[in-house]
């Protein structure tokens, strides 16, 4: 079952057009595009997308418009992603206040406070996160990213990893209707280059055919000193139009990442006695390294895709999808130190030498019927699907050095010799599969409801091929949300919620690493209001979720105790304020909180690693007075963090401020853009992230540019 992968996909509804060239978009699917003014610029081509979607892909509710979804739904738009040079997780996150990042090169993060595992991470709507998280995505092979903020075990399915937090979609780019060629060559600071190639087309008669290729290349020191990364990618989409009815394609997607001197993280909330917790140091500068010279990390990951969509009569569509992927972190005599310890308030550090080699195999298909019937006077948007996963873990991981140091000075230490180990065995696998359906009953104008609900299990099985204690779960999650349209594109929703999640496993550095905790249900509720004003979209949600707490004890074992709840308010806007001016910003207020611990020193404390505010703006300004020219900025703030659950420690806010410009011409009548950005202009040394008891560093000053060409 778990290799059983139809999938095939949403209704056939008329797609939204982006820009072609320069930064063409994947259409967003869903409905048809409003009618906008193209502009003066060609290098833009079609109308920029404004920074604002109009649909999303919903998973188990097929593609909506946003203003008919009771969910907390955030696209970052491809002209988003291009205009800020998007290389990383944290660089189009940093647009959504709900989202918290660990700055390190195995993407970690939060949204609402809750965290983000491998099942948080989707491709094409399909549970590939494991190869998704490690390293860094290529993203020059993505489209769009939605970010469904809530429990998603209903829309996306129960995975191997926490759910409650939300999902992350990357959409790949597909095959357009014009033809497409653009190239660009990228530099970010120090002294890394990059250049990119978009090519797309139709072919045969009817053109019938289409195809899309991407590919990439980047390498060079970073803003960090000796930080040296590089990044290969291709991506490729062929599709093939049967007939008006029937759609087929299949894609592939490979990036592999080398990383020479990376940034550690530090973990531990308390010294292994128990004793209080070392007081955190002032953050370092950001630009001098910490980890010794030969510090390597590398990553590859692949993931091939198979779609169809199939319009089987008027009102109903039939989907079916298949993805398979490997990610692998290959171990060719090299070791990084990736992570260690804090020793004392003046900055002394313990770095931990590593040595690993890993694999994840993943597999998941779904098969989606989506229609619409009535009975009387009421109107019925049906969804009913199946979906399976399976992912297959193999490798060896061991820690074979402890490396003295001190934040303001690199560490110097010859590398550990190489331990003999076997080469990537098994160590176990999880599989899911279930069935869903979905009804959004239009009572009338202005009310509807919906109702749905998931049948999943998840099992999880050691090398040994049993389960560990909580290995296995069976449970229904039920969806339900009342909606009312006082007015047209304006939406009011109260939506309930459950999440089903393994209990999860003990990370590296814990006396119990590796260790299965038991499943785990989580509750959310939410009130919700949209307004789609034509050029811009304003949505405010209140939310209360709730989960078991897991988290590091003073004993420094992975522990399950007690409740961690979350109460919030969060507010974004999108769009166009003026023909001029364009922005995304968003603000969040949470309330994160550890109850029923049993522990007086963490009851009804903070969850670490949740700030209670975070906001962000970024606003680019078109420029008159000389035609072809935007200036853009951007703030991003985070409220302080603690670092343990007693909440004796914290780092402190911070604030970081980014400023860039963009021009658009034409030279040797081709559309040209140049785009340049300056990330971190203060210049600030901080502390960004105290996620899961670990304290991650921020960027340096650092200086993006981008010239890109369309042939």
């Amino acid at each position: 079952m778990a290799h059983a992968a139809l999938l095939a996909a949403c209704a056939a509804i008329a797609a939204m057009h982006g820009r072609p060239a320069l930064a063409q978009a994947q259409p967003d699917a869903g409905v048809a595009a409003p009618t906008r003014d193209l502009g003066s610029m060609s290098v833009r081509g079609q109308a920029p997308d404004d920074y604002q979607a109009k649909a999303a892909d919903t998973g188990a509710l097929g593609p909506l418009p946003l203003i008919d979804t009771p969910f907390s739904v955030n696209v970052i738009t491809h002209d988003l992603l291009v205009d800020q040079q998007a290389a990383y997780l944290g660089d189009f996150l940093r647009n959504d206040p709900s989202a918290s990042i660990g700055n390190v090169v195995i993407s970690f993060g939060t949204l609402r406070g809750f965290s983000l595992g491998s099942a948080g991470f989707l491709y094409d709507g399909l549970p590939l996160g494991s190869v998704l998280l490690d390293g860094r995505m290529g993203m020059q092979a993505i489209d769009r990213v939605e970010v469904l903020k809530g429990a998603s075990a209903f829309l996306y399915g129960p995975g191997a990893s926490p759910s409650l937090g939300g999902a992350i979609n990357y959409v790949p780019k597909r095959p357009i209707e014009a033809p497409l060629r653009d190239a660009a060559i990228t530099y970010a600071s120090n002294a890394q280059l990059g250049v990119l190639a978009d090519v797309g087309d139709r072919f045969g008669p009817d053109r019938q055919f289409g195809f899309r290729l991407n590919a990439g290349f980047r390498d060079g020191e970073g803003s960090t000193d000796d930080f040296k990364w590089r990044q290969a990618q291709f991506a490729g989409s062929l599709d093939w139009r049967v007939n008006r009815d029937l759609t087929l394609e299949a894609g592939l997607y490979y990036v592999d990442n080398v990383f020479d001197g990376i940034q550690p993280f530090f973990v531990g909330a308390s010294n292994a006695d128990g004793s209080p917790i070392v007081p955190i140091p002032s953050a370092p500068n950001l630009r001098h390294a910490i980890s010794p010279s030969w510090n390597t990390f590398a990553q590859n990951g692949t993931i091939g895709t198979l779609r169809a969509d199939w319009t089987i009569a008027t009102d109903w569509s039939l989907t079916a999808q298949y993805g398979n992927g490997r990610n692998s972190r290959p171990y060719d005599g090299h070791h990084d130190t990736r992570f260690g310890v804090l020793d004392d308030a003046a900055g002394d550090l313990t770095l931990f030498a590593n040595q690993e080699a890993s694999r994840t195999d993943v597999a998941a298909g779904q098969v989606m019927l989506h229609g619409t019937a009535a009975t009387g006077p009421l109107t019925h948007n049906l969804t009913f699907g199946a979906a399976a996963s399976e992912e297959k873990n193999f490798g060896n991981f061991m820690i074979v050095g402890f490396l003295p140091g001190n934040l303001d000075s690199r560490v110097d230490a010859p590398e550990p010799a190489t331990v003999p180990m076997e080469a990537l065995p098994y160590t176990g696998k999880t599989t899911t599969n279930g069935i869903f359906a979905s009804d959004i009953i239009d009572l009338d104008a202005h009310w509807s409801v919906l109702v749905g609900g998931r049948q999943a299990s998840v099992k999880t099985y050691n090398a040994d091929g049993g389960q560990p204690p909580g290995g296995s779960v069976s449970r229904f999650s039920p969806t339900a949300a009342l909606m009312w349209k006082p007015v047209h594109d304006t939406l009011v929703y109260f939506t309930y919620a459950e999440g089903l999640e393994p209990g999860g496993t003990a990370p590296d550095g814990t006396t119990n690493a590796g260790q299965g905790l038991s499943p785990l249900v989580t509750r959310q509720y939410e009130l919700g209001g949209k307004i789609d004003l034509g050029a811009m979209t304003l949505t405010a949600a209140l939310f209360d979720m709730k989960r078991p707490l897991q988290y590091r004890d003073a004993t420094n074992t992975w522990v399950s105790s007690g409740d961690q709840q979350h109460r919030g308010v969060e507010l974004m806007a999108s769009g166009r304020i003026t023909d001029d001016l364009r922005i995304v910003a968003g603000a969040m207020f949470l309330d994160a909180k550890a109850r029923n611990t049993g522990d007086a020193a963490t009851n009804d404390k903070r969850v670490a690693g949740v700030p209670d505010w975070t906001a962000n703006v970024y606003a680019e300004y078109r420029v008159r007075a000389v035609p072809g020219l935007s200036l853009n900025a951007g703030v991003y703030y985070s409220a302080r963090q603690y670092f343990d659950n007693a909440n004796l420690q914290s780092i402190p806010a911070w604030t970081r401020v980014d400023v860039g410009a963009r021009y658009d011409t034409r030279i040797a009548g081709r559309d040209t853009a140049f785009i340049v950005a300056v990330e971190n202009a203060g210049n600030r040394d901080y502390w960004q992230s105290a996620l899961g008891n670990a304290l991650t560093l921020g960027d340096p000053l650092t200086v993006k540019a981008t010239a890109r060409v369309a042939f």
